[in-house]
């Protein structure tokens, strides 16, 4: 073994930091089990920079402390896995649930799509200039069981919503799934943008076989959600766009697991449950060495 090196970085969130199972278990000690050698002649090191529940902002802040104590000459690449958590910050109490204005405004929304692009493109060039390859991956969700977090009725038709909404509720009762369906419909023809409205018509639509309804369906109701808490379609879209502007290697995961599973969830991403021991770097990173052998 020659004494060389090549570091792989993981940024982001939960998936890469190991939700549900770190620290007993997360991906750099998944890999350090699994990886039968290094690269090459190099030893594989491994350092995870990842943190549960974090934003753009603290995976830039992770980035320009990697980048200011990066060696150059020794190959690395780092793998940054972040959007889901860019609207956490918000806080419920503008209205109450399911009534009054949403916990994130249009231009919010707006706002937060353009911050994450600008931390994750400062990211991209902050690496590039420490002589770090990037990978970046698109961010899949579990859009057919997980509903919306918050869905806003907005205050001129709330008891309107609220009378069809009821009407759904009896109509499903009682199996009368075209009833519960038309009303859906109707529904979103008076508030085109109610999330809860658009989950259960995906749902209704999956239950009928109409998949490609109801993904366009599940889809906006993450989209609309008064308060996401995964990632939507225009934070993997920055994710895209930055890949091919910057010409970085794109995991487009989100693709992928619609690919494999018509409704793709993100659970998959972390189901790694095999228990090994691994190193401690700081409290905020973790790293992993994985022995050098002939490949």
């Amino acid at each position: 073994m020659s004494g060389s090196k090549f570091t792989l970085y993981l940024f982001g969130g939960s998936v890469p930091w190991g939700f549900p199972y770190a620290p007993k278990c997360d991906i750099g000690q998944i890999l350090s089990h699994h990886w039968s050698g290094g690269v090459g002649s190099a030893e594989l090191v491994l350092r995870n920079e990842a943190r549960y529940g974090v934003s753009s902002r603290y995976l830039l802040e992770r980035v320009r402390a990697v980048a200011q104590r990066a060696h150059p000459g020794e190959p690395a690449l780092a793998f940054l896995f972040s959007g889901h958590n860019e609207f956490l910050h918000l806080q419920p109490g503008r209205g109450s649930h399911g009534r009054g204005p949403a916990l994130v405004s249009a231009e919010e929304r707006a706002a937060i799509v353009r911050r994450h692009r600008t931390n994750l493109e400062a990211s991209i060039q902050e690496l590039h200039r420490a002589g770090i390859d990037v990978v970046l991956s698109t961010l899949p969700s579990n859009l057919r069981d997980w509903p919306p977090s918050y869905t806003v009725r907005e205050d001129g038709c709330a008891e309107q919503l609220e009378r069809l909404f009821s009407r759904v509720t009896e109509a499903s009762r009682a199996s009368r799934p075209a009833e519960a369906t038309a009303l859906l419909e109707e529904i979103l023809n008076v508030q085109p943008e109610c999330a809860q409205a658009h989950f259960a018509l995906g749902r209704a639509y999956l239950a009928a076989g109409r998949a490609a309804e109801a993904r366009q369906h599940l889809v906006a109701a993450n989209d609309h959600d008064g308060r996401p808490i995964r990632a939507t379609s225009a934070i993997n879209q920055n994710i895209r766009t930055l890949a091919a502007e910057h010409d970085v290697r794109l995991l487009d995961a989100a693709a992928s697991f619609e690919r494999q599973l018509p409704i793709a969830s993100a659970e998959t991403l972390s189901s790694g449950t095999t228990r090994i021991r691994g190193s401690t770097g700081t409290s905020n990173s973790q790293s992993y060495s994985v022995p050098s052998s002939p490949i």
